[in-house]
């Protein structure tokens, strides 16, 4: 198989990350997540080390999407926001409604999940992007409404 400029910087990396640098970093990493509090319930915000090594087509492809997707997002947002029929599809907790009735004083809301993404190397592929939802001390699951789109 020929050696792309994605392959090439994917083996530097490997090259480079020896098993005591791993140890060293992930020591550091905890250290750090625990000193700062950053968890999610039990779990730490942050379990993996290693980087995301995207060529320029897939980053600007997975931007276009993403850009789509986010715009969807605010467009649900704001239906759910002026509707309490809409806002009633996403289940709200009444501390959830309490919050949505004082103003930030910001326009977007805080995103409270994660778009897992699986890219293809054959930029032809498909790229998929698959809301998560977690809640702290849950398992991670796909939301219903999510998964198959609320009703605006």
């Amino acid at each position: 198989m020929a050696q792309t400029p994605l392959r090439e910087a994917i083996a530097a990396y490997h090259e480079l990350l020896t098993e005591q640098l791993a140890a060293d970093s992930w020591a550091q990493l905890e250290d750090q997540l625990h000193r700062r509090g950053l968890y999610f319930g039990e779990r730490p915000l942050c379990t993996v080390l290693r980087p995301r090594f995207l060529t320029p087509e897939h980053y600007a492809a997975l931007q276009r999407r993403v850009s789509v997707l986010l715009g969807a997002f605010d467009k649900a947002y704001r239906a759910a926001l002026a509707d309490p029929a809409v806002r009633a599809q996403f289940a709200p907790t009444e501390w959830e409604e309490e919050l949505l009735r004082d103003d930030p004083g910001f326009r977007d809301p805080s995103p409270t999940g994660r778009l897992d993404t699986f890219i293809q190397t054959d930029p032809r592929a498909a790229a998929c992007l698959r809301p998560v939802v977690r809640q702290p001390g849950k398992t991670t699951h796909r939301h219903p409404r999510l998964a198959r789109g609320a009703h605006l």
